[in-house]
Parts: structure tokens; C-alpha cells; sequence
């Protein structure tokens, strides 16, 4: 399993059991993961705040910076995001605003 991945997907691909996702794994977001015996980095934060969002929002603030190669951001900031949720987790911030298409730049497959 890669470091962050989406726990439904995993168990309906049968990668793991339901069992192991319980046991050897914890949600950083909700349907999100990681495995229990690291410490996610701030990026790979920032990369599951992305899956929940299931790949529709755009990273903003901090940790966009953070992806763009910033080194000075503490892992325990929160990841704020560009998307319609008025409801997000613990650990993000979303902001209901729009983007014009030349204010989106992609790194690696996050918008």
C-alpha cells in the first residue's frame, strides 16, 4: 500500500481486509489513511485532504506553498483547500470561492 490512500477503495480492490484497515491503519480525513506507524508528513496531508475532497478541490494557503517545495511550514498546520463543503473534518479549512483557470497550477497530479 502506497502511504495515503482512500480505505473503501482499498478494501473493494481487496488490497486489505476490513480487519487490517482497522488494525494496521487510521483515517487522517474521513475514507482517507494512513498507515498507523508513521507520522504523515505535512504534504502527505495536503495529498489526503485532496482524496476527500475525491479529487475536486484545489490545495490553497499553506499547503500549496508546501507543495510548491516551501521547507518552513509545520506539519501541524491546518490544509486549506478551494472547494463547495461546508462541513470538513477536523485539521482543514475549506473556502467557498472560485478560481479563474489562470490561477490554478498543477503539481504533480494535485490542481
Amino acid at each position: 500500500m502506497g502511504e495515503v490512500f482512500i480505505g473503501s477503495k482499498a478494501l473493494r480492490q481487496r488490497k486489505l481486509t476490513a480487519h487490517q484497515l482497522r488494525t494496521h491503519y487510521r483515517a487522517i480525513y474521513p475514507d482517507v489513511y494512513v498507515s498507523r506507524y508513521v507520522s504523515p508528513s505535512f504534504d502527505d496531508k495536503a495529498y489526503a485532504a485532496w482524496l476527500w475532497s475525491k479529487r475536486r478541490a484545489t490545495v490553497a494557503g499553506l499547503a500549496a506553498a508546501a507543495l510548491h517545495g516551501s521547507q518552513w511550514i509545520d506539519d501541524d498546520e491546518p490544509v486549506e483547500l478551494i472547494w463547495r463543503n461546508p462541513n470538513p473534518p477536523p485539521g482543514l479549512v475549506v473556502r467557498n470561492e472560485s478560481l479563474a483557470d489562470d490561477e490554478i497550477t498543477r503539481v504533480d497530479v494535485l490542481a
